[in-house]
């Protein structure tokens, strides 16, 4: 019999089309999370399934602890990377984190059919392949005409697999080939990154003073540099009342393109635990305390609820307007996007830190791996190297004989 597992609150349902759903996290026996959820005509009928999936879940623990290690049908890359894409994404690869998506997948095994199995890196044996195989992959790749873009989701397909699995399960002594490789994309011109500096940072935090409460989800967005889907659905489960904060839901849009909860995340390493600073603490700490002992502090209700409906989420619309607003009476970069928050969150950090925080940032922003956030930031730590150069000046001037 499956042990009974914990998990979080089911929190407040959402309407899925014709039906409720609900959703929670299941905390494996081995450390690990799952992520359930289940729908139903009626709100009870909807609970109830998802304590059944919850059982199911328990089940399928106990089974895969006695199933033997899962083996490819051939050595070969390309068979290899189909096989792992299925794999990952029923969740059987314990160390490569959560499932693929149904999107997610197809996009794969679109890069895998076009971008590796046409070129002689695909009909390799994986253990045969080198730095060097994969430099004419790439250089193959560019020669094309392949777009950056393409070469670096399919050059991420084999460290996933490398990094995620076959080092790790298979033959832990393989280095993996596929490692160090940088790919320096273009920014889009129809929306440039445009971040604040620190003068900026102040004004604005300022103004969303200056317009009171109506306005703490935008200094919220820059406190914890989330995404501003991830931040308009947080409930009060999500929160531990001191400073830690789970993040697992954001927009997205339903068949008929309407907006709606999603309790899946962006991507895998986007549902995460981020730690909050004692700014944001004191925000959602006051917050709660207008709240409290309401249906407003419940569980299941929103931490920054719609203007007129509280039983709604706030509205992209509606902290797009209060942006609006805020940057208005700062005076500053009148164009910027709200999800300039994040890159100017991000950026504040890795400016005004003292020590290297790339890691802790990475994970904090739900980024899958640090070299993404050092691609996407590089322009900000270009500028810490600069500093670094002076203060190693000043401190060779002690020693240097001339």
């Amino acid at each position: 019999m499956a042990k009974k597992l914990e998990h979080t609150d089911f929190g407040q349902p959402v309407r899925d089309r014709n039906s409720w759903k609900y959703s929670c996290t299941v905390y494996l026996p081995d450390g690990t999370t799952k992520r359930a959820q289940k729908c139903g005509k009626t709100k009870k009928l909807a609970k109830e399934a998802l304590k059944a999936r919850i059982e199911e879940i328990g089940k399928e623990f106990e089974a895969s602890k006695k199933k033997t290690k899962v083996t490819y049908g051939t050595d070969s890359l390309t068979e290899q990377l189909k096989e792992y894409a299925v794999l990952k994404q029923s969740g059987k690869v314990r160390t490569a984190g959560k499932g693929f998506k149904k999107r997610s997948i197809d996009d794969k095994n679109e890069l895998i059919r076009n971008l590796v199995e046409p070129y002689e890196i695909g009909k390799k044996k994986v253990d045969e392949i080198s730095r060097g195989d994969i430099i004419k992959w790439l250089d193959k790749l560019k020669a094309e005409g392949k777009s950056e873009k393409r070469q670096k989701g399919a050059y991420n397909l084999l460290t996933d697999y490398y990094n995620n699995y076959y080092c790790m399960e298979v033959d832990t002594d393989f280095i993996s080939p596929a490692v160090g490789f940088k790919f320096h994309m273009k920014k889009s011109k129809a929306n440039p990154m445009m971040v604040m500096d620190n003068e900026e940072t102040a004004l604005y935090l300022k103004a969303c003073e200056e317009m009171g409460d109506k306005a703490d989800v935008l200094q919220f967005l820059l406190y914890t540099y989330c995404r501003e889907g991830e931040a308009s659905t947080l409930t009060w489960s999500d929160w531990d009342y001191k400073d830690r904060l789970h993040i697992h839901k954001t927009w997205s849009k339903d068949e008929n393109g309407k907006s709606m909860v999603d309790n899946s995340p962006k991507t895998p390493s986007s549902e995460r635990y981020i730690r909050l600073p004692e700014q944001a603490v004191t925000l959602l700490t006051a917050r709660y305390a207008q709240v409290e002992g309401t249906d407003a502090g419940k569980p299941g209700a929103w931490i920054f609820p719609a203007v007129r409906d509280k039983s709604k989420p706030i509205s992209e619309s509606t902290i797009y307007g209060l942006h609006k607003q805020v940057l208005k009476i700062a005076g500053i970069k009148p164009n910027m996007r709200v999800h300039d928050l994040r890159h100017s969150g991000i950026s504040f950090n890795i400016r005004n830190s003292q020590t290297d925080c790339i890691s802790a940032i990475s994970k904090q922003a739900g980024h899958s791996s640090r070299a993404i956030t050092e691609n996407i930031y590089e322009e900000v730590l270009d500028s810490q190297k600069v500093e670094l150069a002076k203060t190693s000046s000043k401190i060779y001037e002690s020693v240097c004989p001339w």
